[in-house]
């Protein structure tokens, strides 16, 4: 059987790409292609077979979406869980992930344009580790979302989507591009002010906390949802940039 895509040549495509990337603009960060290429490789895999096993997953019985609601979500989660589904915040999420493209505009500008390239790929790769884990995590925990708690029943409970509340994707993926594009700014910057630093970090903490804020009201994750979500998103965000630093 032939590959869906010409494996090959976007293999090629990809390698040459960051052996570019490699010779420029080398102040601050270095790639090496084998060891990048192996984490957006490796991440892609990860999070593309997590993804075909995510469209195998059962859907919720009506027995098990009774259990459900008879037991509750835990003591913690519950405090914070309002649980009813709402599209309008749902849509206002899915209209902020567009944030995870900022890179491509902010290592535009004249600061950051000679690593130009260098620091994209550097958020691609944090993006792509982010999105593998929490895809994971995802299809392994299968943990009911919160509008499965509740009678109100206008997003169906017994769609497999309703099993994929742990942990929040949109929480992680804007979490890591908040803090990376934070550490790199502080990076390339290196005479800010202990002030400006507090205020830098304080504005990328404050993006995915209101992401997660979002995706509570929307009735799509709990609170230990968003917070795992946002620790690991974070936890790249700051990791790649360190890892590639000079």
């Amino acid at each position: 059987m032939k590959p869906l895509l010409p494996l090959k040549p976007i293999a090629l495509t990809v390698f040459f790409v960051l052996t570019f990337a490699c010779g420029f603009g080398q102040d601050h960060y270095r790639l090496a292609p084998f060891r990048t290429g192996a984490a957006v490789g490796g991440g892609g895999i990860v999070f593309a077979g997590a993804r075909f096993y995510r469209s195998s997953i059962s859907p919720l019985t009506l027995t098990q979406v009774q259990g459900i609601r008879t037991k509750g979500p835990n003591t913690f989660d519950g405090l914070f869980a309002g649980g009813r589904y709402s599209d309008d915040y749902r849509r206002a999420s899915d209209v902020m992930n567009f944030a995870n493209l900022a890179p491509v505009a902010f290592y535009a500008l004249p600061k950051y344009r000679g690593e130009y390239l260098t620091l994209n790929i550097m958020a691609l790769e944090a993006f792509t580790l982010t999105a593998a884990v929490t895809q994971l995590v995802k299809v392994l925990a299968k943990r009911p979302r919160p509008f499965v708690y509740h009678t109100q029943d206008i997003y169906d409970p017994h769609h497999p989507d309703a099993r994929l509340s742990f942990f929040s994707g949109h929480t992680s993926s804007i979490a890591a591009i908040s803090f990376m594009m934070a550490k790199t700014a502080i990076d390339i910057n290196g005479d800010t002010s202990r002030k400006r630093k507090i205020l830098i970090y304080a504005t990328a903490a404050t993006v995915p906390a209101m992401m997660g804020a979002l995706r509570m009201a929307a009735g799509k994750h709990f609170m230990t949802d968003v917070m795992t979500g946002y620790i690991v998103g974070a936890g790249f965000g700051l990791l790649v940039p360190r890892w590639h630093r000079l």
